[in-house]
């Protein structure tokens, strides 16, 4: 009897250890600063990155991103905390190359490039996907009352977040940064397959992944795969001609008028790459619900708790 009451002396201990360590790194000031500092490593980690060629740098992104976002998860139990970290890792991202930008004497909207706007949303996608990934699969303990409001404050709080900067990037990466000619000879391919495909893909059968071809390429696909997924998260009764014509109105409206101002080259690969990337966005979301109800046996119908 009194070894087995030493060993729930030990279990209790260790119980309480565990919970206070979760209820300290929960209290908004230390969630704060321990969001900022690894937001921080972040930063160091993205500049880490560029001694590599792609794809390993962004493996290498990947690689560091995902282990942190694991860490934080596992150890605090915290949504909310996870979504705080990569929300300052995104924020301190953008601000480090704008103020690079303005003490070089550079314009502020060639800050980013479209490489680099790339891997910072692929840092913060780290954060994002561990945090789908726990929640997808949470029983138990880890679908309690107080996890599912952390991971719904924690999905609010990153759509908030990266929503407005996705849009600003994309303004910047197809406004701001282009330069309206409309006397030089136009660009205009409208074959599929035959102009910004057939320009990268078989560079990457080849494994030529320089001069950045692999994030041109899946940047082209995935661009709009944000935009799909958050608009499927919160318009889901939107009727299916919106979701069928949405993508194309959108990526429509930018051949057009990079052919009619002459900003850069329209290509139908563009157009349908940027329109598949949307309705990928829009799936992933739906299947998401699937793998969801499928663990939840039918209680609930979406990643996002009610």
């Amino acid at each position: 009897m009194t070894d087995t009451r030493k060993r729930r002396k030990r279990i209790l201990k260790k119980r309480r250890s565990n919970n206070s360590f979760s209820e300290w790194a929960g209290l908004p000031a230390i969630r704060t600063l321990i969001a900022l500092a690894l937001g921080g490593l972040m930063l160091v980690t993205l500049q880490a990155s560029d001694n590599f060629l792609s794809p390993v740098q962004e493996t290498f992104i990947l690689g560091v991103g995902l282990v942190v976002a694991i860490a934080i998860l596992v150890s605090t139990k915290d949504y909310l905390l996870c979504a705080w970290t990569y929300t300052f890792s995104l924020l301190i991202m953008a601000a480090f190359y704008l103020i690079t930008a303005y003490n070089d004497g550079r314009s502020l909207s060639f800050a980013l490039s479209f490489e680099q706007s790339f891997r910072i949303g692929l840092i913060w996608a780290c954060g994002y996907i561990v945090m789908i990934c726990f929640r997808l699969f949470s029983r138990g303990k880890w679908d309690t009352y107080k996890m599912r409001r952390s991971f719904k404050s924690a999905f609010h709080l990153s759509a908030a977040v990266f929503v407005p900067v996705y849009i600003i990037l994309l303004v910047v990466l197809f406004v701001w940064q282009r330069q309206v000619n409309m006397y030089e000879s136009r660009s205009l391919n409208l074959i599929p397959f035959h102009g910004a495909f057939a320009i990268y893909w078989p560079e990457l059968l080849n494994g030529n992944f320089r001069n950045g071809i692999f994030i041109q390429f899946f940047g082209n696909l995935l661009i709009f795969t944000p935009l799909g997924y958050f608009f499927a998260a919160y318009f889901p009764q939107v009727r299916r001609a919106t979701w069928l014509l949405l993508p194309i109105l959108l990526a429509g409206c930018i051949e057009i008028s990079q052919y009619a101002l002459n900003t850069g080259k329209s290509d139908i690969d563009d157009f349908w790459m940027n329109v598949v990337g949307f309705y990928m966005g829009v799936g992933i979301l739906r299947f998401l619900g699937w793998i969801r109800k499928k663990v939840s046996s039918g209680k609930e119908k979406s990643i996002l708790p009610k």
